[in-house]
């Protein structure tokens, strides 16, 4: 198969429609875009994993340094759940696949600009992968708007022939380009292209966890009087951007909770993860992209491993031979509680993340945290964490109680939500605990 290099900063599918074109074939359709739709394997072995590494075959590279380049994955790692999963050295290939060029899309975006500078510097334009984030509608190299085409095989061409077709997003967004805000949004998406998603995300939401309290923001979850990190966010985008690109945004009023942004760096979330509410997220809260690159990739303050909990002692009624019971079916091991409780803890309270940790399911996790919790509780009754706590319950904020035994505040919280379920907590906070 003839091949050709992808240029810097191609779009993965775009740089696949030029090695098609350049054979004489055609984008499959109707199905999953497949490896062997772009190359086989040398040598007659198995068929490359994924369509990325196939075509960083092609390209004589790798699988990681062609997706870092050319795919989307280094900005979508951000809103991965698993704490190491987003950085480039934990992709897998589900990723590669998920997060892949694929046989067609809802629509492509292009810049007249880049379009007219590549052909006079090529001969040919290219696909931009900057310009296909959600949420992006300028180009930053050349400050243009961009254009829209909704042909789903758009990238099968090159931007020129797509250019007489294409339209600009509408007037009401347009309209809203000069703002601050989406300027630091387009700013951001470009270092988060360029970096990747940080070794710990966990730091990284703690950080930005830690931003959202210094600025008497509210994570939501609760009755609090701090205002929401929603809230900041509508004051500081066009709404009329922000309904195109988050629709779900439409029916969201003052004070009142909207998950995929109050959620979106809480620890332990409900709600679909999405990197470019992250990124507006973070635009809301810092003013310089540069400073919020810092924060994102300092080592935040992760609670400690708890090591060496003594395992629980009670006193047993002594029942009649007639009425004692064999051992049950769900019986731990000996320090199960405590590699439990130790989990807890560090994941935050985070199930999924519980579960794999303990080589275990999300389903028998949840059965021992809801059913069994006071075991777990006990384990964790000799841990600084749990001294906090008491500290916290006896009339400091959390806030306080988190920098005086330097614990973060999604630990105390997720600890919180396994001994008080039903507690009444001090008004006001500043940040709001969950049941």
């Amino acid at each position: 198969m003839l091949t050709t290099q992808p240029l810097p900063e191609e779009f993965a599918a775009g740089h696949l429609g030029r090695v098609l074109c350049l054979n004489g074939l055609r984008y499959p359709r109707g199905a999953s875009l497949k490896a062997s739709d772009i190359a086989e394997s040398p040598g007659g072995g198995d068929a490359p994993a994924s369509p990325v590494h196939a075509l960083s075959q092609l390209a004589g590279t790798t699988a990681v340094s062609y997706a870092r380049d050319h795919t989307l994955l280094p900005f979508e790692g951000f809103a991965f759940r698993r704490d190491k999963a987003g950085h480039y050295s934990q992709w897998s290939d589900v990723d590669y696949r998920r997060l892949g060029p694929q046989t067609s899309y809802p629509h492509a975006a292009l810049c007249p600009e880049c379009v007219a500078e590549d052909e006079a510097s090529l001969g040919f334009s290219y696909w931009r992968r900057g310009h296909q984030v959600d949420g992006v509608r300028r180009c930053t190299r050349h400050d243009a708007a961009l254009q829209l085409t909704e042909r789903p095989d758009a990238f099968a061409h090159t931007p020129r022939a797509m250019l007489d077709g294409a339209h600009a997003f509408p007037t009401a967004e347009c309209s809203a380009l000069t703002s601050d805000a989406l300027t630091r949004y387009h700013a951001t998406v470009d270092l988060m292209l360029e970096r990747g998603a940080p070794e710990s995300l966990a730091s990284m939401r703690v950080n930005l966890t830690d931003k959202a309290i210094t600025e008497g923001l509210s994570l939501g979850s609760g009755s609090t009087q701090n205002p929401l990190l929603s809230d900041r966010v509508f004051e500081v985008f066009p709404r009329d951007w922000l309904y195109a690109v988050f629709p779900e945004s439409r029916a969201k009023q003052p004070g009142q909770e909207l998950g995929i942004f109050d959620h979106t760096i809480k620890r332990v979330s409900h709600c679909q993860l999405s990197a470019p509410a992250l990124t507006v997220v973070i635009c809301a809260l810092f003013e310089d992209p540069a400073e919020a690159m810092d924060a994102i990739y300092a080592e935040a303050r992760l609670p400690p491993m708890v090591t060496n909990v003594p395992p629980a002692t009670s006193k047993r009624r002594t029942r009649s031979p007639k009425k004692q019971r064999g051992p049950s079916h769900h019986a731990c091991k000996p320090d199960g509680w405590n590699k439990l409780a130790q989990a807890y803890l560090e994941h935050q309270g985070d199930i999924d993340a519980i579960a794999a940790a303990l080589g275990s399911t999300v389903e028998k996790v949840r059965w021992r945290m809801t059913t069994q919790r006071t075991k777990v509780v006990v384990a964790l009754s000799t841990t600084e964490e749990y001294r906090a706590l008491k500290t916290f319950l006896a009339g400091r904020s959390l806030a306080e109680t988190s920098e005086s035994h330097d614990i973060p505040i999604g630990t105390l919280e997720a600890l919180l939500r396994l001994v008080h379920r039903k507690v009444a907590l001090p008004d006001p906070l500043p940040y709001a605990c969950s049941d």
